[in-house]
């Protein structure tokens, strides 16, 4: 090694001994900075603003506030809570959501721009080994589904068998998908689940219990439920607190003229909250039919003046015509 080559080996020996020592410099300056007395659990609230510009596309920079200091950036991948949410559109920063979650409750999501082939879906969603977290999620919110968006998301080589903490779930058919039937229960078993959503979505009407949120939209007859399949979930899910029917024409059944001329079942709805029913007929939805064999919470305000309602005042009840 000639004269020329030492020199320079210890020339960017003294580079790299200046820039650490710069580092360590401008650090201590950061710590001097009022921002940097705040303390950690103000940081975490702060950044839990920040963590919802992830999922919005049209933000440019969407991890910049990881990357202002070394406190910051510690302070950001330590806190789970930041990381609960999953958009399966971006792949990516769904891989590094799962990792920095750690062992949170996570929050499925994902907005289908366009009906994906088999072959474009699946090699994208496979890398996530979502299976892997399947004890871990608690919500899903998947929206312009098709039938076989469903029927692939849902396989136990997805999701895996049991999703053993999922409380929430929402599922919205694409708009020119129409109706369409699905079997969760042949798929996903569903201990806990409490709150459903389904937008042109039927599912086994007898499989659904223990619900507190229910709501149906855009359901024509043949898909949803019939009046006496509506009260049945209603029976099996005693402690439901918010109800929506949003332009859904329930289904005609067979046994619907002996079950009209039985003397009606109460179903009492102690903790209901919430009722929602919005149609462009009130006939389509056969209210009084169903209302007939409802006992609703006495503070409960009709403002259509049925018979078979309370007139207590409370803005919580809806009807639409």
């Amino acid at each position: 090694m000639n004269d020329v080559d030492t020199h320079r080996l210890a020339l960017l020996e003294e580079e790299r001994r200046l820039i650490t020592s710069l580092s360590l410099v401008r650090t201590k300056l950061n710590d001097l900075a009022p921002v940097s007395t705040l303390p950690p659990e103000l940081l975490e609230n702060i950044f839990d603003l920040c963590a919802s510009w992830l999922h919005d596309p049209c933000t440019e920079h969407r991890l910049a506030w990881t990357q202002v200091c070394r406190s910051w950036r510690d302070v950001a991948l330590n806190t789970a809570r930041l990381w609960q949410s999953i958009d399966l559109n971006d792949t990516y920063l769904a891989s590094l959501c799962l990792l920095r979650s750690s062992g949170a409750p996570i929050h499925l999501r994902t907005i289908l721009n366009r009906r994906p082939t088999s072959n474009e879906c699946k090699p994208t969603i496979d890398t996530l080994r979502l299976h892997i977290h399947a004890s871990r999620i608690q919500s899903i919110e998947l929206t312009n589904l098709f039938h076989d968006d469903l029927r692939y998301l849902f396989s136990s080589s997805i999701l895996g068998e049991s999703l053993p903490v999922l409380e929430n779930l929402s599922l919205k058919a694409d708009f020119i998908a129409s109706n369409f039937r699905f079997d969760l229960s042949v798929c996903t078993r569903l201990p806990t689940l409490r709150r459903l959503s389904l937008v042109s979505i039927a599912l086994p009407w007898d499989t659904l219990r223990n619900l507190t949120h229910f709501r149906l939209c855009g359901l024509i007859p043949g898909y949803a439920p019939s009046v006496p399949q509506l009260l049945d979930v209603l029976h099996a899910s005693p402690n439901i607190e918010e109800l929506s029917l949003e332009h859904v024409t329930p289904s005609p059944s067979e046994s619907e003229p002996q079950f009209q001329s039985k003397q009606p079942r109460p179903l009492v709805l102690h903790s209901l909250r919430n009722l929602t029913i919005i149609s462009g007929s009130r006939a389509s939805l056969k209210i009084d039919a169903f209302l007939t064999h409802l006992t609703l919470p006495p503070d409960l305000y009709n403002p259509c003046g049925s018979k078979h309602l309370p007139t207590n005042p409370k803005d919580c009840l809806t009807f639409k015509y």
